[in-house]
């Protein structure tokens, strides 16, 4: 596999103002931006990516970890400034933006399940993790390309995308596209949200979803404005704005 490339990334790029750094072994691309975000001041406003090679603490939503491991992945965070920060509408567009990314630069159809995960195939192929930090957001993607040995916990659920990718094509296509859609998030909403909408692999579905410790049935039914989810509980309809749901047809 063509290794990560700091110059590679650059030149595939067409946002042209984004500062590329590149690493062998991080704890999570997550901390480096967040540092960098705090190391600044309120008149920075540059954009980073910032990707590995491998991370020793990857982690995911609800403190979950993200096995990241050396060589077979692409772990990388983007340093965002969007108008709107919030945190659902931020990650639904980075879901879509890296759906869009993957199937036009390896000719797949990929699916979101709500709301910060990509499937291919049934199986889980990309984590997304958005957090705000310093009046920005540090916005981390990874995604399995070739990784097979998976811990116990993920066999049978995780997959890859397989085949000869290039990651430094693929970082930038995503990277271009996040930051497009996340420069007017508020305008862009809209195309999201339908985005999103057409290629879930939730919606329509019965769920399963936790709140207050009490585990609820559902059926998932669409997205509201600011892309919390739509579900009909036998006592009616709400909105789930973050946590974990299960989609039972996906044994996730």
């Amino acid at each position: 596999m063509i290794l990560i490339d700091k110059a590679e990334i650059g030149r595939h790029l067409r946002r042209k103002n984004v500062e590329v750094l590149v690493f062998d072994v991080v704890t999570s691309t997550n901390d480096i931006v967040k540092k960098l975000i705090l190391q600044g001041n309120r008149m920075d406003i540059r954009e980073y990516l910032v990707a590995a090679e491998m991370q020793t603490a990857g982690r995911g939503r609800q403190g979950k970890s993200f096995y990241s491991p050396k060589g077979s992945g692409l772990y990388f965070t983007l340093a965002l400034r969007p108008e709107n920060d919030d945190l659902t509408l931020i990650t639904s567009a980075l879901a879509a933006a890296v759906s869009q990314s993957i199937d036009e630069v390896c000719g797949v159809e990929t699916q979101i399940k709500w709301v910060n995960d990509i499937y291919l195939g049934g199986r889980k192929i990309c984590g997304i993790l958005a957090e705000l930090i310093g009046g920005a957001v540090a916005a981390g993607i990874g995604i399995n390309i070739t990784t097979e040995d998976f811990p116990e916990e993920l066999r049978g659920r995780a997959g890859s995308l397989g085949g000869s990718i290039d990651r430094n094509v693929l970082a930038a296509a995503i990277a271009d596209a996040v930051f497009e859609l996340c420069g007017d998030i508020d305008g862009n909403a809209a195309e999201i949200l339908a985005y999103c909408e057409r290629r879930s692999c939730v919606i329509g579905r019965e769920i399963e979803f936790t709140d207050g410790g009490v585990a609820y049935r559902a059926r998932a039914v669409g997205l509201d404005e600011k892309g919390g989810l739509v579900v009909c509980t036998q006592a009616g309809e709400r909105v789930l704005r973050g946590g974990e749901i299960s989609v039972r047809s996906l044994g996730s």
